[in-house]
């Protein structure tokens, strides 16, 4: 038989005890238990706007050329036939009034217009005999017999205006009045009958533009519509020549396939010349004080316009509805109001509600 010890005996009583302190002090040893950290509120990063007043266009755009104003055009004709000796003005050449255009010698007698003349003249001369021999054979009636002489008349006139070769000094044929050379119709060495036109002449500062607009946009044109004219090549920045449409064509071109209208300014600019290509921008629709906000401040929803307005830390949406929109910015007709703040870049990354914080500004590129 074994015996077992008394301490151990004790121990055996004690465990028990000692097992459920432990449980009781557990709590109190562990101490309070930290409570769990709120969650952050979502917020995104944008840029604002401030709504505000100003000006907006809307326009239609096109290319046009500067040309010389048909309407103040003038043709020098020859008053008498000769040959072209000597052409000393080219096209765009600023001439004053008397200054020589070109210089007219007398037509050769060899010429082929000289030659010509005389064969006909030749010919209605014996066309006149035999109209008068049928009429004595009661062939032909006296009204022929006058029309055949009336030609012959006009073909010894013709002769008569190409002279004999040996005709006086070379006659010069002078500019009527001061203005611009805008197409030379004659070369050196050609024979030239009376009437033939020689030289265009247009007055100075008379140019207008030519444009083509396309077929869809002729129903939102009318004459008289302001117009804004930029160089092709122009200086960022440089402000646009102001006109309006002074023609509006009804016929489509067959080769351009566009409908042409013509815009004639009274005093053009120092840099505009003959040959010029222009961006052409007609404003059909305009307001000098409308709420207006950038373009990129826009988003759809659902197919239905809207911005985020931003008061307070948050974003909010609001549905607008829009007029005129030109030259990036847009006119909100209904849905906001001047001083209101609007969310442009980063405000495709916002909900209704969001909290916001502006976006860092970039540094300016070093050079």
């Amino acid at each position: 038989m074994i015996t077992i010890p008394n301490w151990v005996r004790k121990a055996r009583r004690l465990a028990p005890l000692a097992a459920a302190a432990v449980l009781l002090l557990a709590p109190a040893c562990s101490g309070p238990q930290p409570s769990e950290a709120p969650k952050a509120e979502p917020s995104a990063a944008v840029a604002t706007v401030e709504v505000a007043r100003g000006p907006v266009e809307e326009t239609i755009e096109a290319f046009g050329t500067v040309e010389f104003d048909p309407a103040k055009v003038r043709t020098v004709t020859l008053l008498k036939a000769g040959q072209v000796v000597d052409v000393p003005v080219v096209a765009g050449e600023v001439v004053r009034r008397g200054q020589p255009l070109l210089t007219l010698g007398p037509v050769p007698q060899d010429s082929l217009d000289m030659q010509r003349a005389r064969i006909d003249v030749e010919f209605a001369a014996r066309e006149v005999e035999r109209t008068r021999r049928l009429l004595g054979e009661k062939l032909a009636t006296n009204q022929d017999l006058l029309n055949a002489e009336k030609q012959l008349d006009t073909d010894r006139a013709v002769l008569a205006s190409l002279g004999d070769g040996r005709g006086p000094a070379p006659a010069v044929v002078a500019a009527p009045q001061a203005g611009i050379v805008a197409q030379v119709l004659v070369t050196r060495g050609q024979v030239l009958a009376a009437g033939h036109e020689a030289v265009q002449l247009a007055a100075e500062n008379a140019v207008a533009v030519r444009v083509g607009f396309e077929v869809g946009d002729v129903p939102r044109l009318a004459v008289g519509l302001p117009v804004l004219l930029d160089p092709v090549y122009a200086e960022a920045g440089a402000a646009p020549v102001r006109a309006a449409l002074s023609r509006l064509h009804r016929l489509v071109d067959p080769s351009t396939q566009l409908v042409e209208g013509l815009i004639q300014l009274a005093t053009p600019p120092p840099w505009m010349a003959a040959g010029m290509k222009l961006r052409v921008r007609v404003v059909v629709r305009s307001a000098s004080a409308a709420v207006v906000i950038p373009r990129d401040a826009l988003l759809d929803r659902d197919g239905k316009p809207g911005v985020f307005l931003v008061a307070q830390g948050h974003a909010s949406w609001r549905p607008v509805v829009l007029g005129i929109e030109g030259g990036g910015v847009v006119e909100v007709a209904q849905g906001l109001a001047p001083g209101e703040m609007v969310a442009t870049t980063g405000r495709t990354s916002l909900a209704d509600g969001m909290s916001v914080r502006s976006a860092p500004t970039p540094e300016p590129a070093r050079p």
